[in-house]
């Protein structure tokens, strides 16, 4: 692994990407699959988003407190 960039972690491994910006929501890079979702969700009133063109997903920025 010669090449340990952003970019390299991104496409290989799960990702939580916290984002500072106003607005800005959680993404984590984790394969699709429904109990992808209801793991991600862990009985939370909003649903996870899949951003399929990217393959992330999109999670409110107050759920990383509690994301383990």
């Amino acid at each position: 692994m010669d090449k340990l960039t952003l970019n390299y972690v991104w496409e290989r491994i799960p990702v939580v990407l916290r984002r500072t910006g106003r607005g800005q929501r959680l993404r984590v890079r984790l394969p699709f699959a429904e109990a992808n979702r209801q793991w991600l969700q862990n009985d939370r009133r909003t649903s996870p988003i899949w951003i399929a063109g990217k393959k992330y997903w999109e999670l409110p920025k107050a759920w990383f407190n509690d994301f383990y």
